[in-house]
């Protein structure tokens, strides 16, 4: 009889040590998962086809996710510089902070370029789209930043919208829009 309880106390450890490293890779997937720089983004629009056949939630997450693969000057920033690892909803953040304590937009400009670049290096041929950044003021939202114009008279425009974080916790709030280009319609009426 005693062999077979060293069998059960054997079985059961085993059960006991499966649950343990499963329980422990659980809480490291979700600490790696929450350092994955996932970002809340919703689409406005719920057309999963949308302008183009693109979805701007999904454009949008990749942007925010995507570095701006260029060393960017900033004069404001102690630092002076931005390395090409950093993402760019680092960067917007990083800006739209300087933006709320009072700092020139035009110091901007170099790094709003690079940002311009990366939201339309992942759009097709004949969309347009802005990206829009709003800060928290009291009780109402200020637009702080907005990179590239849409099209006027446009009928069709998509959005969508994500929370990045800021210091203060309040976060900020940025918006991709697409619309077609109005470059098609005139082709199409000449």
């Amino acid at each position: 009889m005693s062999g077979s309880r060293r069998r059960d106390w054997t079985g059961q450890l085993a059960l006991l040590d499966a649950i343990v490293f499963f329980t422990i890779a659980m809480v490291i997937m979700l600490i790696l998962s929450s350092y994955s720089g996932e970002y809340l983004v919703s689409a406005a629009h719920h057309d999963t086809t949308s302008v183009a056949g693109q979805d701007p939630g999904e454009i949008l997450r990749v942007v925010l996710s995507a570095s701006i693969s260029k060393t960017v000057s900033i004069p404001v920033v102690d630092e002076g510089q931005l390395r090409p690892s950093v993402t760019v909803a680092e960067c917007l953040a990083t800006e739209l902070e300087l933006l709320e304590m009072g700092i020139d937009p035009g110091a901007f400009g170099e790094l709003n370029a690079v940002l311009r670049d990366v939201v339309y290096s992942l759009l097709v041929p004949g969309l347009e789209a802005c990206l829009l950044a709003y800060g928290t003021c009291a009780d109402s939202s200020v637009l702080l930043l907005s990179i590239g114009e849409l099209p006027e008279g446009s009928e069709r425009r998509d959005s969508s919208h994500a929370l990045l974080p800021s210091s203060d916790s309040s976060g900020f709030l940025v918006c991709l829009v697409l619309s077609p280009s109005a470059l098609p319609e005139l082709l199409q009426v000449g």
